[in-house]
């Protein structure tokens, strides 16, 4: 899913708590948190063709590219799981929850549009086959899977 997807999505959401809850902080966690978690792409960018700023190279690195590994470090449904573990042990604030939502909500788009094999969200699943991208995305259609 495109980044201006995520966001356009995210802030939908958050304005529709914001009108229910008027918590701009909660609205903002959830608005940021949907959206920013596809900074973690530049580390797999980066390390795959260096650090540089050419931003039409970033986005066919991953439109049209096929890259090597998948690190994906803020994409896993671990950190919902522990994140959510957290708020129900030490009652964190609702910015917090909200926040969480939006991780939540990015991922379960990502996981609804993007070509992921079931388990491609996973850390645990992406380091157990050694963040190999072949086996983290699906085949196209005709295809055999690496």
């Amino acid at each position: 899913m495109d980044l201006w997807q995520h966001a356009s999505i995210s802030a939908a959401v958050a304005a529709g708590l914001y009108l229910s809850t008027h918590d701009s902080t909660s609205a903002a966690a959830l608005a940021l948190a949907g959206t920013l978690v596809d900074c973690d792409h530049l580390v797999d960018y980066w390390r795959e063709a260096g650090l540089n700023l050419d931003l039409r190279r970033f986005w066919g690195h991953f439109e049209g590219g096929h890259p090597v590994q998948l690190w994906l470090l803020g994409h896993a449904w671990e950190w919902v799981l522990l994140g959510a573990a957290g708020w129900s042990l030490w009652g964190w604030p609702a910015w917090a929850l909200a926040g969480l939502a939006g991780l939540l909500l990015h991922l379960v788009l990502d996981q609804w549009v993007n070509g992921f094999e079931p388990l491609g969200y996973s850390i645990l699943y992406r380091a157990c086959v050694g963040f190999d991208a072949r086996r983290i995305l699906k085949a196209p259609h005709g295809s055999p899977q690496a």
